[in-house]
């Protein structure tokens, strides 16, 4: 079992990134290193936590903490390990609800624009079970069409509240609060602004919204 060097949270085996805190996981042949004073295992200098043992360490000088800093980079920043149209649409979807997160490049890209082939599809099949609804009774058609609407605004509902914390999350990724997403109540402007902001890599150090 792993732990993450940052938080200390359990990682399962090949992840890169913790899901937890959003923190890269660190290849000790790559940076600057040190020894657990538990188990004694080289571990990254900038650990907080035994990645091996998961004990939390000590920091003991100014040195520590300034090799810390240097060893922490701007790495683009992903949840899903290798970002696809349905692990990343899934992780839209699945991460609704959250705002406290961070949600990277990769994943909110590729989430936007399997949206968008979806909400395409779906529309299609809209109009054609309408047409379809119109060639039954009255009676059916009408409770038919009623459920179609009910269905159509509960996704519609679930597609706003997703793309609005999806975006909240892309700016934490970015360093940037998400009350900057108020910049859409701008006409035209605050969607260049916003659309801008979504664009940009990773931000690791010194980004509040990873811990």
């Amino acid at each position: 079992m792993n732990y993450c060097q940052k938080c200390g949270n359990k990682l399962d085996e090949n992840v890169e990134f913790c899901p937890k805190c959003g923190q890269e996981v660190l290849n000790i042949d790559q940076v600057a290193t040190k020894f657990c004073s538990n188990c004694g295992k080289k571990i990254p200098a900038a650990s907080d936590y035994c990645p091996n043992c998961g004990v939390q360490l000590k920091s003991d000088s100014t040195q520590e903490n300034s090799t810390k800093q240097q060893a922490i980079i701007d790495k683009p920043y992903n949840e899903n390990k290798n970002p696809d149209p349905i692990n990343s649409i899934v992780l839209f979807f699945k991460d609704t609800f959250h705002v406290s997160k961070r949600l990277g490049r990769a994943d909110y890209w590729w989430a936007r624009l399997t949206a968008a082939v979806v909400g395409l599809t779906l529309s299609l099949i809209w109009i054609t079970a309408i047409m379809q609804v119109q060639t039954v009774s009255n009676a059916i058609s009408s409770i038919l069409t009623i459920l179609l609407i009910i269905l159509t605004l509960v996704l519609g509902v679930w597609w706003v509240i997703a793309s609005i914390t999806a975006d909240i999350r892309r700016l934490h990724d970015v360093r940037i609060s998400g009350a900057f997403l108020f910049l859409l109540l701008l006409p035209s402007i605050g969607n260049i602004v916003i659309f801008v902001m979504t664009l940009l890599p990773s931000k690791q150090i010194n980004n509040r919204y990873a811990n």
